[in-house]
């Protein structure tokens, strides 16, 4: 990606456009994804609720940017890294009503 887009990319079509030779390195595959990382407050945000310290590579968002496939989920995954770990995982966020 160009170092612009890899700071405040919000949506998988946008991080698309940032990626460098866009038309020559997405279109010549069958899919593609990017990645990128989000602000600093919500880096912090998301460290804070997992409970890990907060570092601006800890938290990273994910998105398919092409695919030659209808059937897709391109919606954006956020990834962390837990303490000390080169591994990526899927943020499983909670949605809905907690009852206490």
């Amino acid at each position: 990606m160009n170092k612009s887009g890899l700071v405040g990319t919000e949506s998988p079509m946008q991080a698309r456009q940032n990626v460098r030779g866009a038309s020559s390195i997405i279109d010549g595959m069958r899919f593609a994804m990017a990645m990128w990382l989000p602000n600093e407050k919500e880096v912090e945000r998301i460290c804070v609720e997992q409970g890990i310290e907060p570092n601006p590579t800890s938290v990273v968002r994910a998105g398919l940017v092409k695919s030659n496939s209808g059937n897709v989920d391109t919606s954006i995954k956020t990834l962390i890294r837990e303490k000390d770990s080169p591994v990526l995982d899927i943020l499983k966020e909670e949605k809905g009503i907690k009852w206490d």
